[in-house]
């Protein structure tokens, strides 16, 4: 069946449609088979954890460290991250990047195309952070592992790389939306985070995408709520300095959580187990005092949401989580940070609003408001997705009501972050870690959003060897194309069919081989999957006018062709327009 629905996928007409970027119907029915993939895929993940949790801790809560005697959270910790460490240092070192930064730099820098080997790292190291209660996320995971199904399910169908770019922000909406079964903040995650760009083209198929995975995560968990948020009811703007007081406290906790994680990825060691190890030492000393820092936390988020938490416990566990989520995730621990910003940002949030309560008695803010916009506002500051965060105040509440003391929170953050104290996201942390530079080259970019077999040139000759024989000369005169193609030295030659007819007209037997290779043009070789940038990537890089578009299955079998100045034209949009 499998390979039915490849065969029927892959076809030539369906891959030369999802070619051009303005084929919204054929990315639309990518954008629903990626976002139903992402779903499952995160549904399943999410009952591997939850289940196991469930049957290991007290009273069946999935969330219920805290219950655990204090020795067997010291045991489990630690021996959750020497069991990370072992596997860590035993598979491949190119396994190892996951997370965010992973799918940012696959996108960027290989046309979406996301390896099997750190997919299974994710899944397998990130349930096993979870299950073992590092003070981990799962969302970050879930964005891997959903845009990886995606890009894999692309590949393995043979599409275009411009559609397999589409799958990726698919797959990373998806995952959102099934994971906080919030889709717009989905949506505009993807384009913000990941693909770094709002088109219309891409907008259809990841709306489609976010709308299918939460739909699978409904059915399967059903309406339940992952925060317990009260009615937001219109603020004061008497309040608005304690918000952008709020914006101060969340925007210095985020710069404090890049510097401390920047500066455990600078953590020198040959041996992963040995950074992972130290990670886990440190996660597990610092549970005995803070156990609610253990695991994802939302338990002690949704009860800082209705007040239940104390002052001390606010900021004791603000600090802890930031502390520790930093650091074992700069030390290599394949877990998610959004979680972790959610929490931390929520105690912020709600420590201002107590002790405003307590300096003044005129102020009656409502904490569970305070929460919520400490919440997205560390969220938006530490991502550098401020965006997604006030969608995120939307979907969560429930209620517009939150949207403007949202926005003021969110980008006091982000200024207090980036500004004053000059640091980025965690992600372009994680890629500054592993050398690798996302340059935004607006030729390329807009090249990448198309495929060469849109463009190429298919009036093409294509001539088994060289034009050295009898045989060879008359199918060149017995042709119509415009184009010519033979191969020599293991390598493709071009020239214009009518004028090398006339060239090679009345020359002896013996020198055709050389008048024909003086007239040609060399050509270099582009796989029919290659997007226009890589396209101009690779006539760049050989120095060449043209490229012969080429079926890799096909034993190298030439399509067409593709000139360097079609791509320029493409890059004004003389074409596209």
């Amino acid at each position: 069946m499998l390979a039915r629905i490849r065969r029927a996928v892959a076809a030539e007409g369906f891959r030369t449609r999802l070619a051009d970027p303005d084929s919204l119907l054929h990315f639309s029915v990518l954008g629903l088979l990626a976002g139903v993939l992402a779903g499952l895929s995160i549904v399943v993940y999410r009952f591997i954890v939850e289940s196991s949790l469930g049957a290991m801790l007290p009273g069946g809560d999935p969330e219920n460290f805290e219950a655990l005697d204090p020795s067997l959270r010291f045991v489990l910790v630690l021996g959750g991250a020497l069991l990370l460490g072992l596997i860590a240092q035993l598979i491949p070192p190119r396994w190892r990047a996951v997370g965010v930064a992973h799918v940012i730099d696959r996108f960027n820098r290989h046309s979406g195309s996301m390896p099997k080997g750190n997919l299974a790292w994710q899944f397998c190291g990130g349930m096993l952070c979870l299950i073992t209660g590092q003070a981990a996320g799962r969302e970050g995971p879930t964005v891997h592992i959903g845009a990886a199904v995606s890009s894999i399910a692309g590949n393995y169908l043979k599409l275009p790389n411009n559609s397999i770019q589409i799958l990726v922000g698919c797959g990373t909406a998806a995952s959102i939306a099934a994971a906080f079964d919030t889709p717009l903040a989905g949506v505009i995650f993807a384009m913000e985070v990941v693909m770094m760009e709002y088109t219309i083209s891409g907008f259809v198929p990841i709306i489609l995408a976010a709308a299918a995975g939460a739909t699978v995560a409904r059915s399967i968990f059903g309406e339940t709520l992952l925060f317990s948020i009260a009615p937001i009811q219109p603020h004061s703007l008497a309040e608005m300095p304690a918000i952008v007081l709020l914006g101060l406290a969340a925007g210095t906790a985020s710069a404090l959580f890049v510097a401390v994680q920047a500066r455990a990825l600078r953590v020198h060691s040959g041996l992963p187990f040995t950074r992972i190890a130290i990670g886990g030492l440190i996660s597990a000393l610092a549970i005995l005092a803070v156990p609610e820092a253990m695991g994802v936390g939302y338990d002690s988020l949704n009860a800082a949401l209705i007040g239940e938490l104390g002052l001390l416990t606010l900021v004791l566990l603000a600090i802890t989580k930031l502390l520790l989520s930093a650091t074992v995730s700069g030390l290599g621990m394949p877990i998610g940070i959004i979680g972790p910003t959610l929490l931390i940002g929520g105690c912020i949030g709600g420590a201002i609003c107590k002790l405003l309560g307590i300096a003044s008695l005129s102020f009656h803010g409502a904490e569970s408001l305070y929460v919520l916009l400490g919440m997205v506002a560390m969220m938006g500051a530490t991502l550098n997705a401020p965006m997604a965060a006030l969608t995120a105040v939307m979907e969560l509440s429930g209620s517009t009501s939150a949207m403007l003391p949202g926005m003021v929170a969110v980008i006091v953050a982000n200024l207090v972050c980036r500004v004053l104290f000059g640091q980025v996201s965690t992600s372009r942390n994680t890629l500054e870690a592993m050398g690798v530079s996302i340059t935004r080259d607006p030729l390329r970019r807009s090249l990448e959003r198309s495929g060469v077999v849109s463009l190429m040139d298919r009036d093409v000759l294509v001539l088994e060897g060289e034009p050295d024989s009898a045989e060879g000369l008359e199918r060149l005169r017995a042709a119509t194309n415009r184009w010519a193609v033979f191969s020599r030295d293991r390598m493709h030659w071009l020239a214009d069919r009518a004028a090398l007819c006339a060239l090679l007209e009345g020359v002896d037997a013996g020198d055709l081989r050389e008048r024909a290779i003086e007239f040609a043009r060399p050509c270099c070789d582009v796989p029919a999957q290659s997007s226009l940038g890589e396209a101009w990537q690779r006539l760049q890089e050989g120095a060449a006018d043209v490229a012969c578009v080429i079926e890799p299955l096909a034993l190298h079998s030439v399509l067409g062709i593709i000139r360097r100045e079609t791509l320029a034209d493409a890059a004004s949009g003389e074409i596209f327009d």
